[in-house]
Formats: C-alpha cells, sequence, structure tokens
C-alpha cells in the first residue's frame, strides 16, 4: 500500500483486476477483461485481446514494458507516470514526504559496489555534535527503494530523534541505483549493504564503531548475511525476518491468504498449494520458466494462485530459484555480534512461531558470549508492525528499538 499524501505524487500503475471472488487477473489479461466489462467499442477491443494470438502477442509486449520499467519516467520497480519536477530530488529520484525534518542534515547520495552504483538518501542529526550511531536500513523483497513504501519515513524520523544518522538507499534496478536485483544473489545484496554501511560510516559526523545494520523481512536474510562476513560490527536489527527458507515462507504467506480469501473452499486451497508445492520442486531442478508456465496451464492456474505467481516472468523465476532454499540459520549462528529480531505477532507472511524456534535453536549454539540475542514480539502487529487500522508502528516498538541500541 501507498501513503496518500496532498499534491502531485508518483503514481504506480500495474494493470491488474479483482474479481468478485476473490482472485486476480494480472498483466494484459487484466487489460483485456477490464476492456470486455466496459462498454461501447471498449468492449470488442477487450475480447480481441483476450483472443489466444492476441493474448499471446500481448503478453510479449507486457513483458518487454515490465523488463525496462527502470528505464520508464519515474525509474520505479513499477511501470509508473512521470511526476513533475517539483516532486523530485534534484538527482531525479522520487521525493517522499517524511513531515517536519527540524535539525536534521539530509541529502541524496551515491556510492559504489564494484559497476553497481546504488543511489539513497543520508539524514545527520544536525545538532552541534557527533550523531550516537548509525544504522543502514535495507528494504524487504521485490523492488523496494529507499523509503521501502511507507515504512522506512516514520522509522528514520524516530531514528534521527535519537541521534542516530540513517542511510537507506534504491535496491538494483530501482529509483536511481544501476543494475538488476532480479540477476543478484542474496550475497550480491548483502555485498551491497556491507558498500552502504562503509559509505556510511566513511562520512563526518558518523561514528564508524557504533554504526549497524536494520533489515526488514528479506532485507533480515540480507543484513544476516552481510554480518556474518565482518568483525567490526557492533549490532545488527531484523525486522519481520522469517528464520525459515523463502520457500517455506512463502508458502506459510500463500497458505494464510487462502485461508482468508477462500475459506470456503478447501478444495481450491489444497489445490493452490499443491501446485505451488509442484513449482518449488520445479525449481530445485532449475526448471526453465517455459516449464513453470506449463505446471501452472496444466493445474488451471487454480484461485488464489496470483498471490504469489501473479508478477513472476522469467527474469524473476531465476531469482525464486536462486533464493528458494536459502536457509538463514547459518547466518544466526555464524553471527559475531548483539542480534535484536522483531517482530509482530499476526504477521500474516511470514511463520513467526517456526522462526522463535528457530532463533531458540541458534540461541545455544557455540556463538561468542558478546554475540547476545533479543527478541522482542509485538502482539496483535503484522509485518510492518501495524496494529489494526494504524498507519504505521506504535510509539513503543520505536522506543523499544532505540532502547535496545542506546545499551550497545
Amino acid at each position: 500500500m501507498r501513503a496518500r499524501r496532498r499534491g502531485p505524487v508518483p503514481v504506480a500503475v500495474q494493470f491488474r483486476r479483482l474479481r468478485a471472488v476473490g482472485t486476480v487477473d494480472a498483466g494484459p489479461d487484466a487489460v483485456g477483461k477490464l476492456l470486455l466489462s466496459a462498454a461501447g467499442a471498449w468492449s470488442p477491443l477487450g475480447a480481441a485481446l483476450l483472443v489466444p494470438v492476441a493474448r499471446s502477442a500481448a503478453h510479449v509486449l507486457y513483458r518487454l514494458v515490465a523488463d525496462n520499467r527502470s528505464r520508464l519516467p519515474g525509474r520505479s520497480g513499477a511501470c509508473a507516470v512521470p511526476e513533475p519536477r517539483s516532486a523530485r530530488s534534484p538527482t531525479g529520484a522520487p521525493v517522499v514526504e517524511t513531515g517536519p525534518m527540524e535539525g536534521v542534515e539530509a541529502r541524496d547520495v551515491e556510492f559504489p559496489n564494484g559497476p553497481v552504483r546504488l543511489a539513497g538518501s543520508l539524514s545527520v542529526p544536525r545538532r552541534g555534535a557527533a550523531a550516537r550511531a548509525g544504522v543502514v536500513l535495507v528494504g524487504g523483497s521485490g523492488p523496494t527503494d529507499r523509503h521501502n513504501g511507507t515504512f522506512f519515513p516514520p522509522l528514520r524520523r524516530h531514528l534521527l530523534d535519537a541521534g542516530i544518522a540513517v542511510l537507506s538507499y534504491d535496491k538494483r534496478g530501482v529509483g536511481g541505483s544501476s543494475g538488476d536485483w532480479r540477476a543478484a544473489t542474496l550475497t550480491d545484496l548483502a555485498a551491497d549493504a556491507t558498500a552502504a554501511l562503509d559509505f556510511l560510516r566513511s562520512r563526518p559526523g558518523v561514528p564508524a564503531e557504533t554504526a549497524g545494520f536494520f533489515g526488514h523481512s528479506e532485507g533480515g536474510w540480507v543484513v544476516l548475511r552481510a554480518a556474518t562476513a565482518r568483525d567490526d560490527l557492533p549490532w545488527v536489527v531484523t525486522n519481520s525476518c522469517p528464520g525459515t527458507t523463502p520457500a517455506v515462507q512463502e508458502r506459510h504467506a500463500l497458505a494464510q491468504h487462502l485461508r482468508v480469501t477462500h475459506a470456503h473452499s478447501p478444495n481450491d486451497v489444497d489445490r493452490t498449494l499443491a501446485l505451488y508445492d509442484r513449482l518449488i520442486e520445479a525449481g530445485r531442478r532449475d526448471a526453465d520458466f517455459a516449464t513453470a508456465l506449463r505446471l501452472v496451464d496444466q493445474a488451471g492456474r487454480p484461485p488464489g494462485l496470483e498471490f504469489y505467481w501473479g508478477d513472476v516472468d522469467e527474469s524473476l523465476w531465476s531469482f525464486l530459484k536462486r533464493k528458494q532454499d536459502h536457509d538463514p540459520t547459518g547466518d544466526l549462528r555464524g553471527l559475531r555480534c548483539p542480534h535484536l529480531a522483531l517482530f509482530g505477532g499476526a504477521d500474516p507472511l511470514i511463520p513467526v512461531a517456526d522462526t522463535l524456534r528457530a532463533l531458540g535453536s541458534v540461541a545455544h549454539a557455540s556463538r561468542p558470549r558478546h554475540a547476545t540475542l533479543t527478541v522482542e514480539v509485538f502482539p496483535g502487529a503484522d509485518h510492518r508492525l501495524r496494529l489494526p487500522d494504524a498507519a504505521e508502528a506504535p510509539p513503543e516498538y520505536f522506543t523499544r528499538l532505540t532502547d535496545w541500541l542506546r545499551r550497545r
């Protein structure tokens, strides 16, 4: 979801059509069905788009646009309408309004990781003294930018109020960053996070010895991988990071979604989960995208599958195959610094109970004594630690985070 604000804003456009029963048509299928349901001359055009030959051509065109979406105006992960210059920073990166930021020095920055140029935002408290600490914020899965949707701005504000410098950046191929996250591995993304930390530590007024990582969701896997490669990290924070493999986490998220949207159709739930399992096994055999598509078509695209499959193309399928069996417990055992793990007790996207068991098992592993583990679970909170009907995490979430950082 995107936060609403007054004035011109960048608008991400993705063609989807929600059916009355809760399933979703995506891409050109959604365009065709929307036109088919329209009045007048649009209806025949929609019917034409759904003819098999035209449908195949439309998919090719749609994928061409999607694969080059980072080169379109706005350079967001989704196709975007061009925003006016007043809504962009001097570097061309979209600006997200975060409210009054008195006493803060904020600017756009760029830094390299090999051939990749990463663009981000650096904010430093301006109170006549050095910041007490620094943190690199690493976003979650998909085409996440430096703001991770609406999640990072309030987090950034609170950290700055606590005297902590903040650097966040656009993922490869998103916003102002070069490269392509779909062509990367989690180790590649961890190297990007390491480059961000090195850049942050090189800034005047940022104490290198107290600068660490904060990783949200998939970003948690990324910062854990980055943390195990360093001996100089003072701490690491993971937020809503699964302690399972991506394959297990995605199945849990899909199952939770299906049980809500198809509560009265247990057979549909079973069919969709069975197809998901076949796709995971196909990924383990390194099946190509055409093989995966055949599995989906042979299963008749069961209800609710679009929750997992809606945006998958050849590039994303390759990325998912590389990532699906990543086991974070090895990195958890290899940590050599204190670790704070934060969770929402009602998070529908990750298996919180299984994750807590995994964290409990590594707590007894042979880690250095100073590599402590602190776990906080916020009852009733979701994946972004929001309580029901709240726009952002509650004050106690931010307070517990900064209190823990002050004690490091």
